[in-house]
């Protein structure tokens, strides 16, 4: 069973992940710009990302008042190699994607005190509570304790297959059940592989376009009749450097009073958001000859208040998100 402060952390990330539905809107007359990949031959990035959370949770549970804030700090680094195996009939790459060196670290500060745990490479798990050693899989201490840890990232370390479209948008996926639900989720978070989903139509420098994300449900979660709405901005700098050529993009939503219910373990309760933002800015750089990402950076914000009935009792939680995520494209090994 969830602890009531787990079921709020997954409506947290529930709301974060709308299902993409593209509306383009390009620029003037220029090139199209495509991924495109090369048959055998492997992309390997560096992937970096920092996020900062905040919960607070205010209200009666069980009969007690209940008043907690927690704060956590996640830092992840790895490496992805995608090799493309073959074009398929519509365009899109076969792509065999597999993550490398996956580092992770989670440091929170909570009512029962401060806990550090760690993943080294995606095998050893070290931690501690308070300053006293919990974890340590090299010494097989809390094994079981580091193997619910690992449990949580399992999914980020499989291996599986994408079918990438020319707009960089993931059109399939194949592997192991855990890596398509996995990806699947993710997905719905994001315009394309690399949060990046190009025109179909050409776009020329200084020129932009517009995709649109719609979400009614999402993990269980209910978003009234109309649902949430929120629009992308992607533009292209005013002038390319060499082949290369820098792209931007914005998101910004904010709302309030939104209506909401959450079905979990056959209880559905009913929410309203009463306020709501998400805010994200991203550059990337492109390679218009190769059709491949350079490199990206992202900042994002997401802040929500919910108000809730739980078992006739009411609740408040405050949600603050900020992240950060940089992608590096690696330099070819010989």
């Amino acid at each position: 069973m969830k602890t009531t402060a787990g079921k709020w952390f997954l409506l947290s990330i529930a709301l974060a992940m709308p299902v993409v539905c593209p509306r383009a809107r390009a620029g003037d007359a220029g090139p199209v710009l495509k991924f495109d990949f090369v048959k055998n031959h492997p992309l390997v990035y560096a992937v970096d990302s920092t996020e900062k959370n905040m919960t607070d949770i205010n209200g009666i549970v069980q009969g007690r008042t209940q008043s907690s804030i927690t704060r956590t700090t996640s830092e992840s680094h790895c490496k992805i190699r995608l090799t493309p195996e073959k074009k398929n009939a519509d365009g899109s790459w076969h792509v065999r994607y597999e993550p490398l060196d996956f580092t992770v670290s989670v440091d929170a500060y909570s009512p029962r005190g401060h806990a550090i745990t760690s993943l080294c490479n995606g095998l050893e798990v070290k931690g501690t509570q308070n300053g006293i050693v919990t974890i340590d899989t090299t010494k097989e201490i809390g094994i079981q304790q580091a193997q619910g840890f690992k449990q949580t990232l399992y999914p980020q370390l499989l291996s599986g297959y994408l079918d990438i479209a020319p707009s960089g948008k993931v059109v399939n996926l194949g592997g192991d059940l855990p890596f398509v639900d996995f990806w699947t989720s993710q997905l719905k978070m994001h315009f394309g592989f690399f949060d990046l989903l190009l025109s179909d139509q050409p776009v020329a420098p200084g020129g932009s376009w517009d995709e649109t994300l719609s979400l009614k449900n999402s993990q269980g979660l209910k978003f009234g009749d109309e649902g949430l709405v929120e629009t992308n901005t992607f533009s292209r700098a005013g002038k390319d450097d060499g082949g290369t050529t820098t792209l931007f993009a914005s998101v910004s939503l904010d709302q309030k009073d939104v209506p909401a219910s959450m079905d979990q373990l056959g209880e559905n309760t009913a929410l309203n958001i009463s306020e709501m933002s998400i805010h994200k800015n991203d550059t990337f750089g492109f390679d218009v000859n190769a059709g491949k990402l350079i490199n990206s950076s992202d900042t994002s914000s997401f802040r929500c208040t919910l108000d809730a009935l739980v078992q006739g009792s009411s609740m408040s939680v405050t949600i603050d998100v900020d992240a950060t995520r940089k992608i590096t494209l690696l330099p070819e090994q010989e």
